[in-house]
């Protein structure tokens, strides 16, 4: 766990693994992995912006950005705090979730570079009542079940947002993506997976 905003740290033979595999062009965007989770009912952007900005607030290895020094590669968090939420209106689309779908998989696409922000969020409105939100992150920082821990602590802070409700307390102090994780997120159905993007229903009420 990163435990100053200050601090270099050295990155672990896993994270050093991933540094090289796409610093040396072995890979391309591989690393990168999405979740495309579908909303239904109405979103309000602005709450569930600032939801997305305090939940990557809290998760400070995911903030996390990688950098030589002195001949080292060391990760230290940079802020996030104009992580930005992009919008589409899709519902002109003849398949708006399928465009939802492929944008979000263009977007997988696109290599992030290292030493920037290593998140992205995109929601598209797909029907009157529906939107998807897509997440993307670096497995240098996070794996696939940390994307669902953040993601589920968005969901709990923009319930208490726009519910008017104190935001509960964060209960996670590690590092996301541990597997010490692997038991609460049992509950997360991955429902679809194509093209790299894991798409998620909500669950049934």
């Amino acid at each position: 766990m990163l435990e100053s905003e200050d601090r270099a740290l050295p990155l672990s033979r896993g994270q050093l693994d991933i540094w090289l595999s796409q610093e040396t062009g072995l890979v391309g965007a591989e690393w990168q992995l999405g979740l495309l989770v579908r909303i239904e009912g109405q979103v309000e952007r602005v709450l569930l912006e600032r939801a997305i900005r305090q939940a990557v607030t809290e998760a400070e290895p995911a903030r996390a950005a990688f950098f030589e020094v002195n001949g080292q590669i060391v990760q230290r968090p940079i802020d996030h705090s104009d992580l930005e939420l992009a919008f589409e209106d899709l519902r002109d689309s003849d398949d708006p979730a399928g465009l939802a779908r492929k944008k979000a998989t263009d977007i997988q696409r696109t290599l992030m570079p290292l030493t920037g922000q290593l998140l992205k969020f995109a929601l598209y409105r797909t029907g009157d009542d529906e939107f998807h939100l897509f997440g993307l992150c670096h497995h240098i920082n996070l794996d696939g079940l940390g994307m669902a821990v953040v993601s589920r602590r968005v969901a709990s802070i923009y319930t208490a947002l726009a519910t008017g409700e104190p935001i509960p307390p964060r209960l996670l102090r590690h590092a996301p993506g541990s597997r010490r994780l692997g038991d609460g997120l049992r509950r997360v159905r991955r429902i679809r997976r194509g093209s790299g993007v894991l798409e998620q229903q909500p669950p049934s009420r």
